[in-house]
């Protein structure tokens, strides 16, 4: 498949996965829109992708954050045209014995994982 000129919004961008997504499709001519909590790693990400000649843009969004979502993806729409490729990346993971985990660490992983989904996807459904 062509990627050329397709804008790509990876979520999760700066973790390790989440950076190989970026420098592949980028490789493969996408633009990439970059979407984490972080600011200063993104902005570092971003810097170091356009170093190797990849199109990417970071914005620092909160994926549990409806409000933030909806910024987010009004944003990548006002500066690539529109969304192509959707890739909910964005996770987190509790490291710790399975007896040991809390209902919260399991509540915080399951709230994250169908948060994403729906805030982010929804926003893609709706023309964002």
């Amino acid at each position: 498949m062509a990627f050329r000129d397709k804008v790509v919004v990876v979520t999760g961008a700066t973790g390790g996965m989440g950076r190989a997504l970026c420098r592949r499709f980028g490789a493969a001519s996408a633009k990439i829109a970059l979407l984490d909590l972080h600011q200063e790693t993104l902005e570092t990400f971003a810097h170091e992708l356009s170093n190797a000649g990849i199109h990417a843009r970071g914005l620092p969004c909160d994926v549990t954050d409806e409000q933030a979502c909806q910024a987010a993806m009004r944003q990548i729409v006002e500066k690539f045209g529109g969304i192509d490729v959707l890739i909910n990346n964005a996770g987190i993971t509790h490291r710790s014995a399975f007896e040991k985990t809390l209902a919260a660490g399991v509540e915080a992983v399951k709230c994250l994982a169908f948060q994403t989904s729906f805030l982010i996807c929804g926003r893609k459904a709706q023309g964002h």
